[in-house]
């Protein structure tokens, strides 16, 4: 019964000291290089799918006469814009081509990393007025997607935030929510569109300083870096040959450790020297 009574005491004690028994939200800090990819790959989707509509109910690419046609016109329309004004110029063109279902009647899941969505949300105007009639929208578009491109510029800045600089940040999102809101209402809504436009992100604007800090950049950049030792320095792994078994593992495991030592500061006295060898450490 004592040791009953001692634990129960203990549960109580550790219950009464909120910080010690809960990870508060304000600690689950989201990642803005996601948060930015995300949300413009939504911007990009709404937009693609309002434009495949206005080519079928013939508002755009008015003068050709086949369904068909018309969305594979404007489909090669979009394509142009993004390969010779967005992503590449007419000396050195992109390569992207825009997804579509099977069908051919819509644009399918579009996959676009964080630098190449930037490159898109800051011409956006360019796919505006190439796929937009209505005078109101185009006013719109106009409108909120600025105040978005300069809501995500001050988030992503790498100096510490002041409170000016987040009421400044939350008033360009607030400006941009409540337009996209007219536009597509909750279809154009997501979780990362949420936590912009109810000021969650700017909760921990205040509370941290600084969302850079805590992005996953470099985690994505050296994701890239380790699939390409794999597929260009390893074998792969496979079968053992001649008694030596082929182990993908075991390459990248020396290569990880190397990476580590440099990082740390003492490659330069373990690897300048020939006489060590370097598959060894």
């Amino acid at each position: 019964m004592e040791h009953n009574l001692k634990q129960s005491l203990e549960k109580l004690k550790h219950c009464n000291e909120l910080d010690a028994c809960m990870i508060a939200l304000l600690y689950k800090i989201p990642c803005i290089l996601h948060c930015e990819n995300r949300v413009g790959i939504k911007l990009l989707t709404m937009l693609l799918i309002e434009d495949f509509s206005n080519a079928q109910r013939r508002t755009i690419m008015a003068h050709i006469a086949s369904e068909r046609e018309k969305i594979i016109a404007f489909a090669e329309k979009i394509q142009e814009i993004f390969n010779n004004q967005i992503l590449g110029d007419e000396d050195s063109p992109a390569q992207w081509r825009l997804p579509m279902y099977e069908q051919g009647e819509n644009v399918g899941i579009i996959c676009l990393d964080n630098n190449r969505i930037r490159k898109i949300i800051d011409n956006f105007q360019l796919l505006i007025q190439a796929s937009i009639s209505d005078p109101t929208r185009l006013t719109q578009f106009s409108y909120c997607i600025p105040q978005y491109q300069m809501g995500m510029e001050i988030l992503r800045q790498r100096e510490e935030f002041t409170d000016d600089k987040v009421k400044q940040y939350q008033e360009h999102i607030d400006q941009w929510y409540q337009t996209w809101l007219k536009l597509y209402g909750w279809e154009g809504c997501t979780n990362y569109t949420h936590m912009l436009s109810s000021a969650h992100i700017a909760e921990y604007m205040f509370k941290w300083k600084n969302m850079y800090r805590f992005s996953q950049q470099g985690w994505e950049n050296f994701n890239h870096v380790f699939s390409t030792f794999y597929f260009q320095r390893t074998n792969h792994g496979g079968r053992r040959h001649g008694g030596a078994a082929k182990s993908k593992l075991l390459r990248i495991g020396r290569w990880l450790q190397r990476r580590m030592l440099w990082m740390v500061g003492v490659g330069t006295e373990l690897f300048s020297s020939n006489d060590n060898d370097a598959d060894d450490c």
